[in-house]
């Protein structure tokens, strides 16, 4: 079999910064990256725009209306199951109430020198060293 057989899946997410923490979520056990961490967002239906579909995918995955801003980063990886494409967008809140959702194992607010000690899935690393990057840059010495 070669890898023209395997399958591609589009995935957003959001960037979500409150108080110097970022929204961070660890998939479900048995899920394809099981226990992996992630940020929070979903696949991109077909005939959906990105921005369509993760402000739908926040609304059901997390009951968490957002504010979906500019294109942040892209990052593809190869994994077993296919290739992942995934598209982060930076957001804002709409809403005060906490997240809440049975669609991951755990959501945390992580303290953005600190996102690197989570277990990533790797399509999230070039992500996280940009935003990393962007942020240590943006904090005054």
């Amino acid at each position: 079999m070669g890898d023209f057989l395997k399958k591609s899946i589009y995935i957003v997410e959001a960037i979500i910064q409150r108080q110097g923490k970022i929204l961070c979520v660890q998939h479900l056990e048995n899920e394809a990256l099981s226990l992996l961490w992630g940020l929070p967002g979903g696949k991109v239906r077909p005939g959906e725009l990105p921005e369509e579909s993760l402000a739908l995918e926040m609304k059901e995955k997390l009951n968490y209306p957002v504010t979906v801003g500019k294109a942040f980063e892209h990052s593809d990886h190869e994994y077993d199951f296919g290739t992942v494409h995934l598209s982060t967008f930076l957001c804002s809140e709409e809403t005060d109430h906490e997240p809440r959702s049975s669609a991951y194992n755990t959501l945390q607010w992580t303290d953005i020198e600190d996102l690197l000690t989570l277990d990533w899935a790797p399509t999230e690393l070039p992500i996280l060293e940009k935003l990393q990057e962007l942020l240590n840059r943006a904090q005054p010495e």
